[in-house]
């Protein structure tokens, strides 16, 4: 499997695509809820506490990691329906 850093840091980057995709999605949000039983408050403050990337007991990890850019960081693209006809 690799070892144990690997895995943690895999993980950790899965938590992060988790939480850009639920924090901008409403209604997955409370599906996320429904199927985990967890308010979607406590569920940001868990892995919160688990992507401090600081060593702290609760981190997976002791250091930053480099994430990619929030896909929902920039403008959406618009479409200029003249163009279309």
């Amino acid at each position: 499997i690799g070892d144990r850093s690997d895995v943690l840091r895999n993980f950790r980057e899965l938590l992060w695509f988790w939480k850009e995709y639920y924090t901008h999605r409403g209604r997955d949000r409370l599906s996320l809820e429904f199927s985990s039983h967890l308010r979607f408050q406590e569920w940001s403050e868990v892995v919160e506490r688990l992507c401090a990337d600081d060593g702290s007991d609760t981190a997976l990890l002791a250091h930053p990691v480099r994430l990619p850019k929030s896909p929902f960081s920039r403008a959406p693209r618009t479409v200029d329906l003249r163009e279309r006809r």
